[in-house]
C-alpha cells in the first residue's frame, strides 16, 4: 500500500515531491482561523514545466468552505526532473500580524546559486573588483573581454549590497544590488567633464526620469585580439552630459574615438535603468552607471524572497527587513496589489452620498420670530 504523509497548517503550507519511495503522496490541508472564507491559491509550480505526464504523477487541488485540500501523487521520484513546489498564500483581507506570519512561512526551498568575484578596470576611487550572482560572472566576463579588445574600460564602483544595510531614499528595500543582479560603473568617470574615460549621453525618458546613453573612449585598441570588432568604434562627435546641480546637466560636444558600452552589455543581458526623480539636485542619483540582469524573472510571479534566497542563507533573508513579497514588473520589484474586501458595495457609495449631499440652509425667521415670542412673555417687574 502507497503510504500517505498529511501535513495541515494555518493560511500556508508548502509541499515537495517526498523524497522517500515509500511516501508516493503528500496530502496538505489549509485551514483558516474564519468560517466560510477561503485561502488563495497564488500558483502551483516546479521547475522544468510540473505538472507533466511521468507515469501516475499528478497534482489534485480542492477548494473548500474554509480549506484548501492538495494532493501531490508519484510514481517515480528519481526520474531526473526537479521536485515541483506548490505555494499558498494566506487568504485576501488578513490581519497584518497573521500576513507577517505567513510570509516568513512563505520562503519557499529554492536552488542555491551563490556569488563570484570578477575583475574590473580600476580607476581613480574605484574599485579593482566586485562580487555578482555567481551564474552572471560569464555575462559579465564577456562584456569586460570585449570592452577590453577595443581600447575600453569597464570600471567599477560595486555591486553587491549587503543585507545588514539599511534602507535609505537612495537604496530601495527590493534593489537588485541585494540579489547580485546589478552593477555600477565608477561614478566619477562620466559626467564629470571633457576629459572622462565615459561619455554621457540623453537617450529618451522624461524630464524627471531621463534615460541615457553610454559610450566609451576607445585608446589603443587589440586589433589582434580575436573580439576585436572593427565596425563598432566610431571617430566623431557627440553631445555629453555634464551634470550641474539644480538644472541637471550641461551639454558639451566633444570629439572622440569611441564606442558604445551600453549595446555591448545589453547585448550579454545586462541593461540600463532612468535616472531617479531627485536627480537634478543628487547626483547618486542620475544612475547612468547602473546597469542590470532581468535573465529568469518573470513578470507578475517572481519574488523578491525567493530572489535573495538563491545567494542569501534563510537567516539572512528572514531576518533583513527588505520587502520579500514584492513580486517582479518587468524593472524592478514592486509591492503586491492587495485587495480590500468589503461588505456592501454601495456601502460606501451611500456613506458618500450623505457625506457630501449640502444640508439647506436654514431660514433665520424661526429664530427672529423665537426672540419676539420671549420678549412678549409676561415676567417679573423690575424693582
Amino acid at each position: 500500500m502507497p503510504g500517505r504523509r498529511k501535513d495541515n497548517s494555518d493560511a500556508c503550507g508548502i509541499a515537495q515531491f517526498p523524497v522517500d519511495e515509500d511516501e508516493p503522496e503528500v496530502t496538505i490541508t489549509v485551514s483558516t482561523r474564519r468560517n466560510g472564507a477561503s485561502p488563495i491559491i497564488q500558483n502551483v509550480n516546479g521547475a522544468r514545466g510540473f505538472p507533466r505526464s511521468a507515469g501516475d504523477d499528478s497534482v489534485r487541488i480542492v477548494v473548500r468552505d474554509g480549506e484548501v485540500v492538495i494532493t501531490v501523487r508519484t510514481s517515480s521520484t528519481d526520474d531526473g526532473i526537479a521536485r515541483p513546489l506548490v505555494r499558498i498564500e494566506p487568504e485576501i483581507g488578513e490581519s497584518a500580524p497573521s500576513r507577517r506570519r505567513s510570509r516568513g512561512r512563505a520562503l519557499l526551498p529554492v536552488p542555491f546559486v551563490g556569488f563570484t568575484t570578477v575583475a574590473a578596470d580600476k580607476m581613480g576611487q574605484g574599485y579593482g573588483n566586485f562580487t555578482l550572482r555567481a551564474d552572471l560572472a560569464e555575462s559579465y566576463a564577456t562584456v569586460h573581454a570585449e570592452v577590453k579588445a577595443l581600447g575600453g574600460v569597464l570600471t567599477s564602483s560595486g555591486a553587491l549590497r549587503s543585507l545588514k544595510e539599511p534602507a535609505t531614499p537612495g537604496r530601495s528595500k527590493t534593489s537588485l544590488h541585494y540579489t547580485g543582479r546589478a552593477i555600477d560603473l565608477f561614478i566619477n568617470t562620466g559626467m564629470q567633464g571633457a576629459l572622462d574615460r565615459y561619455m554621457v549621453t540623453r537617450s529618451g525618458g522624461t524630464d524627471s526620469n531621463p534615460e541615457w546613453k553610454l559610450y566609451c573612449v576607445a585608446i589603443a585598441p587589440l586589433v589582434n585580439d580575436p573580439l576585436y570588432q572593427a565596425e563598432l568604434i566610431e571617430e566623431g562627435e557627440l553631445d555629453c552630459a555634464i551634470w550641474e546641480k539644480g538644472t541637471g546637466y550641461a551639454t558639451v560636444r566633444r570629439r572622440a574615438t569611441y564606442f558604445c558600452l551600453t549595446d555591448l552589455l545589453a547585448a550579454q543581458g545586462w541593461l540600463p535603468i532612468p535616472a531617479r526623480k531627485d536627480w537634478k539636485t543628487n547626483y547618486l542619483s542620475c544612475e547612468w552607471w547602473h546597469f542590470q540582469h532581468h535573465t529568469g524573472l518573470v513578470t507578475g510571479r517572481s519574488r523578491f524572497g525567493d530572489e535573495l534566497l538563491q545567494v542569501w542563507s534563510a537567516e539572512l533573508v528572514r531576518a533583513s527587513g527588505l520587502m520579500l513579497d514584492a513580486v517582479w514588473a518587468g524593472r524592478s520589484f514592486r509591492a503586491p496589489a492587495r485587495a480590500v474586501a468589503v461588505r456592501s458595495p454601495n456601502l460606501s457609495l451611500e456613506r458618500s452620498a450623505r457625506t457630501t449631499k449640502r444640508r439647506p440652509k436654514e431660514s433665520a425667521r424661526p429664530a427672529q420670530q423665537q426672540r419676539k415670542r420671549r420678549r412678549a412673555r409676561p415676567g417679573k417687574a423690575a424693582n
